[in-house]
């Protein structure tokens, strides 16, 4: 999910990453003016790894998430995991997404079971049951 959505909005934030580590402290305030998506996915990146905390050391082995409270720092574990729309929009892909999206929606309606099996294996890659994973990309931000 991270590297996906990574790949998806931020394609050139290795390369503006590296000039910017490159630059002495005094040029680096002017880079990121010019440069925003670096803030941007720098932004993103720690947001994300604050929302899924078990992910975060396999992502960064120096990431320090600073939670506001031991209630704050309890509640991201144990929501976790935690996406965005658009995060699940990448990983899933427009179609399963609204299928999903359709499935949560009108719990009444009965998928193929081809397509529920497909779902099943998308919600097992994020460690997730089916339902879990209509309930969490239905009430997704």
């Amino acid at each position: 999910m991270f590297y996906d959505t990574r790949a998806t909005n931020f394609p050139n934030f290795y390369e503006l990453q590296q000039k910017y580590f490159m630059l002495d402290d005094s040029a680096r305030s002017q880079y990121l003016r010019e440069n925003p998506e670096l803030k941007q996915y720098w932004d993103w990146r720690r947001d994300f790894l604050k929302r899924n905390p078990t992910i975060a050391p396999y992502i960064d082995d120096n990431f320090e998430p600073n939670y506001g409270s031991v209630q704050e720092l309890e509640q991201a574990f144990a929501q976790e995991p935690q996406f965005l729309r658009a995060e699940w929009y990448n990983h899933l892909g427009s179609s399963a997404y609204r299928l999903v999206l359709d499935a949560y929606n009108d719990p009444a309606l009965e998928l193929p079971q081809d397509t529920k099996d497909y779902l099943e294996e998308l919600a097992g890659e994020v460690g997730m049951s089916y339902e879990e994973l209509l309930e969490a990309v239905g009430t997704s931000r």
